[in-house]
């Protein structure tokens, strides 16, 4: 318990000289443009860049969700190879109904018609 102790203190009093000495030593930054990340190609003190296309959002988004529904196939797979077909072939048929039914309602809705949306 003794160690524990020691070793705690010891790694707080280190860790403590460190901030002592990064705060103490490092230079002051007295120009608002040193404060900025650089980025080669533009302004960083200017204003915001042209807003982000809302499509880019979309598509990652139903990329996801498909890509999250697909990796649940694969306990199906894994009780079909046991020999549990009956129950398990419903519930992937209703399995793919759905996303089937989610697909059809996105290309209702325009969402993966790149051009319109």
């Amino acid at each position: 318990m003794l160690k524990i102790h020691t070793i705690s203190v010891m790694s707080l009093v280190l860790m403590l000289l460190v901030v002592f000495l990064v705060v103490t030593y490092t230079p002051k930054i007295k120009h608002k443009a040193q404060m900025t990340a650089f980025e080669c190609g533009f302004d960083p003190l200017s204003k915001m860049r042209l807003p982000f296309s809302l499509r880019f959002y979309v598509l990652i988004i139903l990329f996801l969700i498909f890509d999250v529904e697909v990796v649940l196939f694969f306990p199906f797979y894994q009780s079909l190879s046991t020999g549990l077909i009956p129950v398990d072939g419903f519930f992937l048929l209703g399995f793919i109904f759905l996303l089937l039914v989610g697909l059809f309602f996105e290309i209702y809705r325009g969402m993966i018609d790149w051009v319109t949306m």
